[in-house]
């Protein structure tokens, strides 16, 4: 009786420890979700003022510390937008 006590124990600490992983993983990948999303969002807007703007250029789009940065390469200066 007591060993089934002991298994049923260490179950239910495996299973606790189980669900604390499960709840980490969804947490990294929901933060994941949030910065692909933030990228889309600043790819559509560079081809919106793309599409608005003429003079806009050539820009590059560059990851930098998990982030996107959009650089403008055909000018005297770089214009970076970061959200």
């Amino acid at each position: 009786m007591e060993e089934r006590l002991k298994i049923v124990e260490k179950r239910d600490r495996l299973v606790e420890e189980m669900e604390k992983l499960i709840e980490a993983k969804i947490l990294k990948l929901n933060e994941r979700i949030v910065k692909l999303e933030a990228s889309r969002r600043l790819i559509e807007e560079h081809e919106r003022l793309a599409r608005k703007k003429k003079r806009w250029g050539s820009c590059q789009i560059v990851s930098e510390n998990g982030g996107t940065i959009l650089k403008r390469t055909r000018s005297h200066y770089d214009l970076s937008l970061t959200e």
